[in-house]
């Protein structure tokens, strides 16, 4: 009687191990008394994970390239100046008509080139400017090649070609003379082509002038006087 029932209390013991949770943990102790299985297992609770340990922080990002400085706009460029203006062609000197060209003809002739006619135009508008010019003489020269009287002739003929220019375009005759002199006087080497050049010229002299006839300055034009009135 005493086994049978050790063996049921044995088959009880079984079955409550089986009834418990499978998170349970058995403990089994020894059981008191004959009438106890020889172990006594009571079920307990596993106790909870561990939580779970942090990930390590991850690698931090690489900063972003940093921006660059705005660059500041440069300044506005000034507007450029207005290109110096030309000297002048005819300029009046004491004693002359300075030109910034020699007056040229066609080879061998007193015919003017067309760029001469150009700087007599220049001329003339000095001389209508200057009144108080009253005698300018045009005085003609070559270099020293071929033969002196040929050279005065034509010396002679391109004074005389100039003269009548400045007649035709308006100067009083009274004003103007004319006379050649061939190769006397060079103003540069007639050993060189560039010296010969410059020999071959007219020159405008002033042989006399009159100061009572030069005409009064014109004031600079006053902006002010272009403007209209205020209105009341």
């Amino acid at each position: 009687m005493r086994c049978r029932r050790t063996w049921i209390a044995a088959v009880l013991a079984v079955l409550a191990a089986g009834s418990c949770s499978s998170g349970a943990k058995r403990v089994c102790e020894p059981a008191p008394g004959f009438s106890s299985p020889a172990n006594q297992c009571v079920a307990m609770a596993e106790p909870p994970p561990p939580p779970p340990e942090p990930e390590p922080d991850a690698a931090p990002a690489p900063d972003a390239a940093p921006e660059p400085d705005a660059v500041p706009e440069p300044p506005p460029e000034p507007p450029p100046e207005p290109p110096p203006e030309p000297p002048p062609a005819v300029v009046i000197r004491e004693k002359a008509i300075e030109l910034d060209r020699t007056i040229q003809f066609e080879v061998g002739s007193a015919r003017l080139i067309e760029d001469s006619k150009l700087l007599l135009d220049d001329v003339v508008s000095v001389l209508e400017a200057h009144p108080e010019l009253v005698l300018i003489r045009c005085e003609g020269y070559t270099d020293s090649t071929g033969r002196k009287r040929k050279n005065i002739k034509l010396s002679t003929k391109r004074a005389k070609a100039v003269m009548t220019y400045l007649i035709q375009h308006g100067i009083a005759k009274k004003r103007l003379r004319s006379k050649g002199f061939g190769p006397a006087d060079p103003v540069a080497d007639n050993d060189t082509e560039e010296g010969r050049f410059k020999n071959r010229r007219v020159d405008l002299i002033i042989l006399k002038r009159d100061e009572s006839k030069a005409l009064p300055e014109q004031p600079p034009p006053d902006s002010s006087t272009d403007a209209p009135p205020p209105s009341p």
